[in-house]
């Protein structure tokens, strides 16, 4: 499928003389095949551009895949968090790189690549080699388990669920955390944490949701949110307050969750993170019968 990927790098019409033509040829598919080197340049603060806003009414996912069978509890320890592997079922261009599947934490994010997270509760600043990640409130979340110290099963609806929607070309892959609760080291905080993260074929952007927040726990819990790379120096997260957040200076930057005015995201706030320019991953040239113009396109 064609996209207008690269339009801030090159034209996708200009005239050329067959010599021109062939060197560039050459030079677009030295990017094409060049990906790996490139990528290892990539900077996530400076290829992607972010807004903050008010999006569309959150809607909760109707279906999906759940990450954990029915009757199972979310993230009271290390030993028994899920990390699921999930399809995107598109071809997603993050950072320059190419995946068709995450790992989705119950700890409000998902990453890429073959490494585990393994119950990290810090995605953007960790050490930890997967390929880059995408959080929504990273921290020691639990779903599904007695507000105290002795872990039993409780049911008050926590899912984490991920659903692909629309027609090729405009899929949409999007991870729900539903009624998830903050983990104070033995006992859950009140106040459910709900968001989706979104994944855009047609543009390749990243969407985090969040649909509204309410508690009454004066304890405040800080949690990361945002993007990270190949490692965690490079990064692009948020800081507070949450009605206009501001770009982290440092990969251990957070935002916290509390009960004060302002100590949580306003109903359906949204973030988003969307590419300014990665490689192509082919390309179509069509030399024009006057033998001085190229069209090309790039998928």
């Amino acid at each position: 499928m064609k996209r207008n990927l690269l339009l801030n790098c090159a034209s996708n019409k200009m005239p050329k003389t067959k010599n021109n033509y062939f060197r560039f040829l050459f030079f677009v598919s030295f990017l094409i095949f060049s990906n790996g080197s490139l990528h290892a340049q990539g900077s996530l603060a400076n290829d992607y551009t972010f807004a903050q806003g008010v999006g569309p009414g959150y809607v909760d996912m109707v279906g999906g895949t759940s990450v954990a069978p029915v009757g199972v509890s979310f993230g009271h320890n290390v030993a028994t968090n899920v990390n699921a592997a999930a399809p995107i079922g598109f071809g997603f261009a993050y950072n320059n790189a190419l995946y068709n599947s995450v790992t989705i934490s119950d700890n409000g994010y998902i990453t890429f690549g073959a490494t585990s997270p393994a119950g990290g509760t810090l995605p953007i600043s960790a050490v930890t080699a997967y390929n880059g990640a995408i959080s929504g409130f990273g921290f020691n979340l639990a779903g599904n388990i007695n507000l105290g110290t002795v872990i039993t099963f409780s049911n008050d609806g926590a899912d984490i669920k991920y659903l692909t929607t629309g027609a090729p070309g405009n899929q949409v892959f999007t991870v729900e955390y539903k009624n998830m609760k903050r983990r104070n080291v033995i006992t859950n905080l009140e106040g459910f944490v709900n968001f989706q993260i979104r994944l855009y074929e047609s543009n390749m952007r990243i969407e985090i949701q969040y649909k509204s927040w309410a508690t009454v726990s004066a304890t405040s819990t800080s949690g990361q949110i945002g993007l990270r790379g190949l490692t965690n120096a490079d990064f692009s997260n948020r800081i507070a307050p949450w009605s206009a957040t501001a770009a982290g200076t440092l990969n251990t930057s957070n935002i916290a969750l509390n009960n004060l005015v302002g100590g949580g995201p306003a109903a359906n706030t949204q973030l988003t993170w969307t590419p300014l320019c990665f490689n192509p991953t082919a390309l179509v040239t069509n030399l024009q019968v006057d033998n001085t113009t190229v069209n090309f396109s790039w998928t």
